[in-house]
């Protein structure tokens, strides 16, 4: 799906952030294609596993106060 959407959006990687609130589907299909996540945590869920994430947020408003955000634009 990750593949598909960047072929289509004539993207690379390098040039999207996913941002989703499933940690096992969303992030890690974004992480496992090298794509840089923001893991919305609304409930404050607990991190399992060894994986490290790239951002995580609690409101998605906070999206805009990331420093990723900043330098696209």
């Amino acid at each position: 799906m990750f593949q598909k959407a960047l072929t289509l959006s004539n993207l690379s990687k390098d040039e999207v952030l996913h941002v989703g609130d499933s940690l096992s589907s969303d992030v890690s299909g974004a992480m496992n294609m090298g794509i840089k996540s923001v893991w919305i945590n609304r409930n404050n869920k607990e991190i399992k596993g060894t994986k490290k994430l790239n951002y995580m947020i609690h409101k998605l408003d906070e999206l805009l106060k990331l420093d990723v955000i900043a330098n696209m634009t």
